[in-house]
């Protein structure tokens, strides 16, 4: 799969093709191709060992919908991790299950948080 592009690089090719178009937009901020591209490096780089994190680790991903929330869907992509989308609005009980169900060890989480 050399020199295609595919999930893992989608932004990096964005950002050097367009880095200064705007990539993600929420209420409280955007960001720029490149931006976006070196944020998701940046993240990426934090991941790999957190919570015994290897390739095909389920991840569960809990957040609004945000620029943050695009980001590190993509962060856990270009790691080469599962994502497990769970809604923010979870309860303790429903995210209880999808931890167990999915064998996830590590939550990505924004301040809507499970009741």
């Amino acid at each position: 799969m050399s020199g295609e592009l595919d999930i893992r690089s989608i932004h990096r090719a964005h950002a050097a093709a367009h880095p200064d178009r705007l990539a993600v937009v929420d209420a409280r901020r955007e960001m720029t191709f490149e931006a976006l591209d070196r944020e998701i490096d940046r993240l990426a780089a934090s991941l790999p060992g957190q919570a015994g994190m290897q390739a095909e680790t389920p991840v569960v991903s809990m957040m609004e919908s945000c620029v943050e929330y695009v980001a590190s869907w993509f962060v856990l992509f270009r790691v080469g991790a599962r994502a497990v989308h769970v809604s923010y609005r979870a309860t303790s009980k429903e995210l209880a299950y999808h931890l167990e169900d999915s064998s996830a060890g590590l939550v990505i989480g924004s301040k809507g948080r499970a009741s």
